[in-house]
């Protein structure tokens, strides 16, 4: 079982990150919008080719849920684990902190749905 921390930052309100899953390289734009209070995820192919934008990070829900069907989506699952247990979703300075973004790869996705 595999699980990988996606590095995250709270110094500045909009970034950019590369990262590699499953042997595939990504590019992930993070932006907080403050309107509504939410950090946002752009997912993009190695060549900035976008394959889904605008995604709220919110706590134990499944990033790629309904978009898992995409040809050039992560195979594994992201999500967004708040280390406090108490299921707050992240404000413009929780990343990297209270808040951890995650990647559960292929393999340890497979093995959980085979789990009795």
């Amino acid at each position: 079982m595999t699980v990988f921390v996606i590095p995250t930052s709270t110094t500045i309100p909009a970034y950019r990150q590369r990262v590699t899953l499953d042997g595939v390289t990504f590019n992930l734009r993070f932006r907080f919008n403050g309107r509504i209070g939410s950090w946002l995820v752009d997912f993009f192919k190695e060549d900035d080719t976008p394959i889904v934008y605008g995604r709220r990070c919110v706590i134990d829900w499944p990033m790629f849920r309904q978009h898992h069907h995409l040809e050039d989506s992560p195979e594994g699952q992201i999500s967004v684990f708040d280390t406090t247990h108490r299921k707050i979703d992240p404000a413009i300075d929780d990343f990297g902190s209270r808040v951890l973004m995650l990647y559960f790869d292929a393999e340890t996705i497979a093995e959980l749905r085979a789990a009795p």
